[in-house]
C-alpha cells in the first residue's frame, strides 16, 4: 500500500508540476482577451479534471499527463505564434511518450502556418 500511495502520489505531482502550467498556457493562448481570470482558472481546473486523467492516470500510474501538458503547452504556444517554444515543448512531450505522435500533423500544419504567415508578411513588407 505504501508503495502504491508513492506512485499514486508521484503522477498526482508530475501533473499539478507540468500538467497543470501546461493548461494554463493553452487557456492563455486560446482565451479572448477580454476574458476574466476567473473564466479562464474555471477553464484550466476543467481541463485538469478530465476523467481519463484521474481515473487512468492516476490509477494506473501511466504519466499522460507530463506528455499531455507539454503538448497543450505547445498548442497555447502556437496560438500565441510563438512557434519556437511551441517546437520545443511539443518535441519533448513526443520524446516523453510516443503518444504524442497523433498530434503531429496538427503541430506540423499550425507551424508551417505560422512560418507562412510570417515570410508572407516580410514578402509583402519587402514589395511596399
Amino acid at each position: 500500500p505504501a508503495c502504491r500511495a508513492f506512485m499514486r502520489l508521484s503522477v498526482v505531482l508530475s501533473d499539478a508540476a507540468v500538467y497543470l502550467p501546461g493548461a494554463y498556457v493553452a487557456v492563455l493562448g486560446f482565451a479572448a482577451r477580454d476574458e476574466h481570470a476567473v473564466g479562464r482558472l474555471a477553464a484550466v481546473f476543467a481541463l485538469w479534471m478530465l476523467p481519463p486523467l484521474v481515473l487512468i492516470d492516476h490509477g494506473h500510474f501511466q504519466y499522460n499527463g507530463v506528455c499531455f501538458g507539454l503538448c497543450l503547452a505547445a498548442a497555447g504556444c502556437v496560438a500565441q505564434g510563438r512557434k519556437l517554444a511551441a517546437s520545443v515543448l511539443f518535441t519533448g512531450g513526443l520524446l516523453f511518450k510516443q503518444i504524442a505522435l497523433y498530434y503531429a500533423p496538427a503541430f506540423f500544419f499550425g507551424i508551417l502556418a505560422l512560418c507562412a504567415r510570417l515570410s508572407g508578411g516580410a514578402a509583402d513588407g519587402a514589395r511596399q
